[in-house]
């Protein structure tokens, strides 16, 4: 994730097939409030913004100053170290949350490798790509179900 780009990349291996997905990252509204509280040590505050789909709460470290979260949640002016999403679409509530374990500053010689190879697609062409591929593993288990 590079939020000076504003773009994203993976690189994804579905069944031998190789995948660079490259796409924008998405701008949140994010409402910045005054609630705080303390995960692993550092003072983080609370933003939250609403979907069709959600409710969505992110808990912040203005001192940690990456703009970065978990699956590509972006935007705020610290590192997002917990994340809480509460679905009630159609009636059915679901919640899905995600909290950092650790903090752990990098070593300078470790280095992120940003994937390059592959078949390169956007994120709405990466669904794509998938439904074609299982589409095609379902077309010959049936072909050889058939042959038997």
């Amino acid at each position: 994730m590079n939020t000076k780009t504003n773009e994203y990349k993976r690189g994804v291996d579905y069944n031998g097939t190789k995948l660079l997905i490259i796409d924008t990252l998405t701008s949140y509204k994010w409402q910045l409030h005054r609630e705080t509280k303390n995960v692993l040590g550092q003072e983080v505050k609370k933003a939250t913004f609403e979907t069709k789909q959600g409710k969505m709460t992110a808990w912040y470290a203005p001192k940690l100053p990456y703009k970065n979260g978990p699956i590509y949640f972006n935007g705020l002016p610290g590192l997002i170290l917990e994340f809480v999403y509460i679905s009630d679409k159609s009636g059915e509530s679901m919640e899905k949350s995600f909290r950092a374990i650790s903090i752990n500053k990098a070593d300078k010689k470790d280095k992120i490798e940003i994937p390059t190879k592959g078949k390169i697609l956007n994120s709405e062409g990466y669904y794509k790509a998938i439904e074609e591929i299982n589409q095609k593993m379902s077309e010959m288990y049936s072909n050889k179900l058939e042959k038997n």
